[in-house]
């Protein structure tokens, strides 16, 4: 094979789960080139274990205006003569997921990779996940390719719905899903990707980011699938969500916690000026200034306004963190 691949890994603070994701990477049964492991500013002691396990050779101190960068090799546990780059990329700002993916991918890129496998730190790749990814991709000429996320807890079960789909049973028999993936758990990005539709909108911190990314790989025509024999293991999806006006108008809307709403209703607006109709833009604006209307939440209806024209007008310099 002469394709290279490197993996992509966003973590902050959950270092324990790092590490097991770090250790399934090795045990790949196809060996990855390299691990870009991108750091927001963990504070959990991250670096100590990293140092302990020796994905790095010393501790850095995060820097106040820069990235912090260290360059070391571990082996493979597959096959323990075989060596992995590592790529530790101490970020000087927590800038989400969205900044971490960023910026790992575009130093995948930059050095010149053909693969990059992109996940965040609480998922787990199974052994063959990435042999799996690699073989149909390249036999069915997929550029944006994601593995199947099955709940860690329960196997038998999706993490995210797919398609409809919600257990591993009913899809097992099927190889790939076309158009339809949940991004970034697994996913496999060939380079010419983001040569051609540029890298993710790190401006958009959390959630969405992903979204944007793979709703703007469609509209560019690029190839998009879920592989099914490529499995990835990860926590069940939590998704609160609240009916609008109880038994007058019973249909329910995602809501995230108070401190971020604004982020996500911002990506939200700006996902859906970009890639989607008007009617389904105004119904969603709607919906959610239906919902704060009937608690007399006025101070959020205002932030909610706010935030909704922000991103219908891709207008992400206002900090709202």
């Amino acid at each position: 094979m002469n394709d290279s691949i490197a993996a992509v890994v966003v973590t902050y603070n959950r270092k324990e789960l790092l590490l097991k994701c770090l250790d399934a990477i090795r045990s790949q049964t196809l060996k990855v080139d390299s691990i870009f492991i991108v750091d927001n500013c963990s504070n959990d002691g991250t670096q100590d274990l990293l140092c302990e396990k020796q994905y790095i050779p010393k501790t850095i101190k995060n820097g106040k205006e820069k990235n912090q960068y260290l360059e070391y090799a571990i082996s493979s546990l597959v096959k323990p003569y075989e060596n992995i780059k590592i790529n530790y990329i101490s970020k000087y700002e927590n800038d989400g997921g969205a900044g971490g993916f960023y910026e790992g991918m575009r130093l995948a890129y930059l050095s010149d990779y053909t693969w990059l496998w992109l996940m965040d730190d609480d998922g787990l790749p199974d052994n063959e996940q990435v042999k799996e990814l690699y073989n149909y991709s390249t036999k069915n000429q997929i550029k944006y390719a994601n593995a199947l996320v099955i709940n860690n807890t329960n196997h038998e079960m999706l993490a995210f719905k797919l398609k409809g789909y919600v257990d591993v049973k009913s899809i097992k028999e099927i190889n790939l899903i076309k158009n339809y993936i949940t991004p970034f758990n697994g996913t496999f990005i060939h380079r010419d990707v983001p040569k051609k539709i540029g890298f993710i909108k790190k401006e958009m911190f959390i959630w969405g980011d992903e979204n944007e990314y793979t709703l703007r790989a469609i509209k560019n025509k690029i190839s998009i699938a879920t592989i099914i024999k490529a499995k990835h293991y990860h926590p069940e999806a939590k998704t609160i969500t609240k009916k609008i006006i109880p038994g007058i108008f019973p249909y329910e809307i995602e809501i995230k916690p108070s401190t971020r709403m604004c982020v996500f209703i911002r990506n939200r607006a700006f996902i859906l000026s970009n890639y989607y109709s008007l009617k389904q833009k105004r119904n969603n604006f709607i919906k959610y200034f239906l919902y704060y209307i009937f608690r007399l939440k006025f101070i959020s209806l205002f932030k909610f306004i706010s935030c909704f024209r922000d991103g219908s007008n891709n207008n992400f310099t206002r900090k709202i963190i």
